[in-house]
């Protein structure tokens, strides 16, 4: 217990003691006096520390956490860009060294045997040689340059339009659609294929003997461009892009067609005998003869070979785009 400097002034029995101590009196103070002015004492100097002036408070101790050294970072350096060239063309790879105004000089040649300098499509084939193009992309050429419209093709009009094509399309194939195709299309559809051949049907010489029969032509017509179809367009998509074009051999057979006057040799495509077998079966299975067959005509063929199921398959839509029945027409 604390004792109060106050507290020994109240305590009569010390002050009687200390009474004595002061007259000289022999006393002995007892233990309970003697512990409790030891505590006085401490108390006073206890007090007599926290009262004295100057005196600095403790100091406060950081109990913050120093910061550690510094490590040593990792510099992570940005590699330097590398260049990849182009390796993807769609419509070709282009040739730097191709002369496009010699080209033009040779057409412009061509051109100023006509009369007016204006050539009508059968004098297209001319200027297909002068673009160094096979003979039967005449007709293409004539209706890219507008000769359909006027019946002839100027110089103007043509140059233009070749022009363009060697400037966008650097192989045979992207040339090839960008003539035949609808404007801003890069694939080639049935429709598409109709003026080129019906030209075939017109100034072939193998095919002269057609010219008796206009009723086939159409037909000749029909079954070459299901024959392109099945063989070029793998994807059964019925368009016919760049890529299946290149993988097939349709361009190499149609140059051949200017150095082969017995079409029949060419077995691929264009072969008049091949047409006359599948048109000849085709007029035996339809018993009506109105151009249309259908699953009860087709269940007739080669005396009921083909089991039903596989009729049905055929005619689903799955392997034709006729769900019901198809055609010549």
């Amino acid at each position: 217990m604390m004792i109060k400097e106050t507290s020994l002034r109240r305590d009569p029995d010390l002050r009687g003691e200390l009474a004595f101590l002061a007259r000289g009196c022999d006393f002995v103070l007892p233990s309970r006096f003697k512990k409790r002015l030891k505590s006085f004492q401490q108390a006073q100097v206890q007090s007599n520390k926290e009262k004295k002036p100057g005196t600095p408070p403790p100091a406060v101790t950081n109990t913050a956490p120093s910061p550690l050294p510094p490590s040593n970072k990792v510099v992570v350096s940005t590699p330097a860009s590398v260049n990849i060239p182009r390796f993807y063309f769609p419509k070709g790879l282009p040739n730097a060294n191709n002369d496009h105004d010699e080209t033009v000089i040779k057409i412009e040649a061509a051109f100023s045997e006509f009369e007016d300098e204006n050539a009508d499509i059968y004098e297209m084939g001319k200027i297909a040689k002068a673009c160094g193009c096979p003979l039967y992309w005449k007709a293409p050429m004539f209706i890219s340059a507008g000769g359909e419209r006027t019946g002839c093709a100027s110089v103007h009009s043509f140059v233009a339009t070749w022009r363009k094509v060697l400037q966008t399309c650097h192989d045979d194939a992207s040339r090839f659609v960008y003539l035949l195709a609808k404007p801003s299309c890069n694939y080639l559809e049935q429709e598409d294929f109709i003026p080129l051949l019906q030209d075939i049907v017109d100034t072939h010489p193998g095919l002269t003997f057609l010219k008796d029969a206009p009723e086939f032509h159409s037909r000749y017509i029909t079954t070459v461009i299901q024959r392109i179809f099945y063989t070029v367009n793998r994807s059964w998509s019925g368009k016919i892009t760049l890529t299946e074009l290149r993988k097939s051999n349709f361009l190499q057979t149609l140059a051949l067609l200017e150095e082969e006057d017995d079409i029949n040799q060419i077995t691929d495509y264009f072969s008049y005998e091949h047409f006359y077998v599948i048109y000849c079966k085709f007029w035996e299975l339809d018993t009506d003869h109105d151009l249309f067959v259908d699953q009860k005509d087709l269940a007739r063929h080669n005396d009921h070979a083909i089991s039903n199921r596989i009729i049905e398959r055929i005619f689903s839509g799955a392997v034709t785009r006729w769900v019901k029945r198809f055609s010549f027409l």
